[in-house]
């Protein structure tokens, strides 16, 4: 991100654009609890006993930019884990991102379970390098996740969901995040 020398009054004056950035946050917040509300803790403790429920979170400055997250079960346990992840990333995406500690890698069911649906494994320098994850990103086979290098953090496996009309983005993200659920099975 270039650094700034001047105050730019034609961006910080401009009120308007700033009601429109919290209303489209807000929206993400408001649908993102929509999601939620489908997923409740009891049913997310019939997959994993482990599950700490859901939580949407936002902040401001993820890579220079505004997201909103919900994420669901909440264990990100490099060995254990097993968390989902809505993350509405402002300039970048929407993605539905699986975070698997090593313990629960079942390759053959990874492999067959995601190859067909447009998920991709993430090669970012950490858990939540989604920058990098996002960037080099591989393809998802028995090869690339036995080859995962990064015995300390989790697996990290997502999938873009369009920018589309609110309904849309809720049906994609709900089928998603059931689709993810189904490992658990």
């Amino acid at each position: 991100m270039q650094e700034i020398q001047k105050i730019d009054l034609n961006i910080i004056g401009q009120k308007e654009l700033y009601e429109q950035i919290h209303a489209q946050k807000q929206l993400f917040i408001d649908l993102f609890t929509d999601i939620a509300n489908e997923f409740p803790q009891s049913l997310l403790k019939s997959f994993t006993t482990d599950s700490k429920g859901t939580k949407i979170s936002q902040g401001n400055n993820l890579n220079g930019t505004p997201y909103q997250v919900l994420d669901l079960i909440r264990n990100f346990n490099p060995d254990t884990g097993f968390n989902i992840r809505v993350l509405n990333w402002w300039g970048y995406g929407l993605y539905v991102i699986l975070h698997l500690g090593h313990e629960r890698i079942n390759i053959s069911k990874l492999e067959n379970f995601f190859e067909k649906d447009k998920y991709y494994l993430g090669k970012g320098n950490g858990s939540f390098d989604y920058r990098g994850h996002f960037l080099n990103f591989i393809k998802i086979n028995s090869e690339n996740i036995k080859n995962h290098p990064k015995k300390n953090q989790n697996l990290v496996i997502f999938k873009k969901i369009a920018w589309n009309t609110k309904e849309d983005i809720d049906k994609d993200c709900q089928a998603a995040i059931i689709n993810i659920l189904d490992l658990l099975k």
